[in-house]
């Protein structure tokens, strides 16, 4: 088959039907979102999904080349999202900026969030992979704190040597019978899935035994909620008794769902 410049200029590689150039056009914009959901979010900026080397290369390649993203900045400006939450610092809050301008002007507020090398640096360390043993990156960026014995950690980081002295004691206990009677780590299904499967008998506790010891900065940030206040079809927000209280309405994350208050999954 003879090469013809003008008609690969027309067709491209294959000629399709119209209706086979909106399969294909709904197919690549389908990988683009699973690409975001998938690698960037669930991945990336939350680490709560493994993904093999092969799939995350494929995933960053895809993104980089169909919409310019880079993973780095997007892990770094989402991170920011979750601690400034609704905030003038937030980087794309319709509360703050307005749902047309995050809707309309999404991309442009990612490039423009992109260019603040501040936000790159505070948000976009991520966090230490499991099993890793080269830690001096981290700890000469500050995102860990090490030290040799439980005394000098409290030192480094400022808080009271013997308590959190006695705070690893009580942890440790804890660890032994299986049962945090604290904060309740690995009482939930939920928590124990996410947990060791082979580590007894808590998957979500293990002892802090020898040296060196290390510690990090945790900010906590609103990320959603699984139950709303209750309301009427008209989004009206209801009373104990069900009457609608007037002038008071409700949407969204916000307003009572079917889940009854139980979050469905991870998302």
């Amino acid at each position: 088959m003879n090469f013809d410049i003008p008609s690969f200029l027309a067709t491209g590689l294959i000629s399709l039907p119209w209706w086979g150039y909106v399969v294909v056009a709904l197919a690549l914009t389908h990988v683009t979102i699973a690409s975001v959901t998938i690698y960037l979010h669930r991945s990336q900026a939350h680490r709560g999904l493994d993904l093999h080397p092969v799939i995350s290369h494929f995933f960053r390649f895809w993104l980089w080349l169909t919409t310019g993203m880079l993973t780095k900045e997007w892990v770094a400006i989402h991170r920011k999202h979750h601690a400034k939450v609704e905030t003038d610092d937030d980087p794309h809050s319709p509360q703050t900026r307005g749902i047309k301008k995050v809707f309309w002007q999404g991309a442009e507020l990612y490039r423009d969030e992109s260019k603040n090398l501040k936000t790159l640096e505070k948000y976009g360390l991520g966090r230490v992979p499991p099993g890793r043993r080269r830690r001096r990156q981290f700890i000469k960026s500050g995102y860990l704190v090490e030290a040799t014995s439980i005394e000098a950690l409290a030192t480094k980081i400022g808080v009271d040597a013997a308590g959190l002295r006695e705070t690893v004691q009580q942890h440790n206990r804890f660890a032994e019978t299986g049962e945090d009677q604290e904060f309740g780590k690995g009482s939930t299904e939920f928590d124990r899935h996410n947990g060791d499967p082979n580590h007894a008998p808590n998957p979500c506790l293990g002892r802090i035994g020898a040296p060196p010891y290390y510690a990090m900065a945790v900010y906590p940030s609103t990320l959603g909620t699984s139950v709303g206040l209750r309301a009427d079809p008209d989004g009206r927000v209801l009373t104990g008794t069900g009457e609608p209280i007037p002038g008071l309405f409700v949407c969204g994350n916000d307003m009572a769902s079917i889940m009854r208050g139980h979050y469905p999954g991870p998302g």
